[in-house]
């Protein structure tokens, strides 16, 4: 998926450049934007709307079998090819790698690669990044325990 351009945001990077207040100086539009900043500086914010059980948006991945409704993060990596500039403009392109079906010791499980390349406004790529992504089964559902009961108050 091509994305729309997206402004490197200036105010996320102040917020964490002095929530982090290393000493440096703070970082601020047309400076560089510090490795791995990009998301502070590019986040995807859904609406709680749109999000599924698992807190991510809604699915709308065909390749991905109903019945593993859960997704997490399982890892990944980020090459960078060239400073992206607080300030500045990017678009992100994200393409599904690979999705394979495994088996694990707790059952079957989807294992699929994103990968995400940041690109300037002349083209020039800027970073590429690889996302693990497992979808595992919904956990097997519990009877509902009685709530606790409240303690009894002492008397004197």
């Amino acid at each position: 998926m091509t994305g729309e351009p997206e402004l490197v945001d200036p105010a996320p990077v102040a917020a964490l450049s002095a929530l982090l207040s290393s000493g440096a100086p703070p970082v601020r539009p047309g400076d560089p934007l510090p490795p791995l900043w990009h998301w502070v500086a590019l986040p995807r914010w859904s609406p709680s709307t749109v999000l599924g059980l698992d807190g991510h948006p809604r699915r709308d991945e065909s390749d991905v079998p109903a019945d593993l409704p859960r997704r997490m993060f399982a890892g990944g990596t980020v090459t960078f090819h060239a400073p992206i500039v607080v300030g500045s403009r990017i678009t992100r392109h994200t393409t599904v790698r690979s999705s394979d079906m495994k088996q694990g010791r707790s059952g079957r499980f989807l294992l699929r690669q994103n990968k995400t390349t940041a690109y300037a406004e002349s083209g020039a790529p800027l970073l590429t990044e690889q996302q693990n992504i497992v979808y595992r089964p919904a956990p097997p559902r519990q009877s509902a325990r009685p709530a606790p009961s409240p303690p009894h108050p002492r008397r004197r």
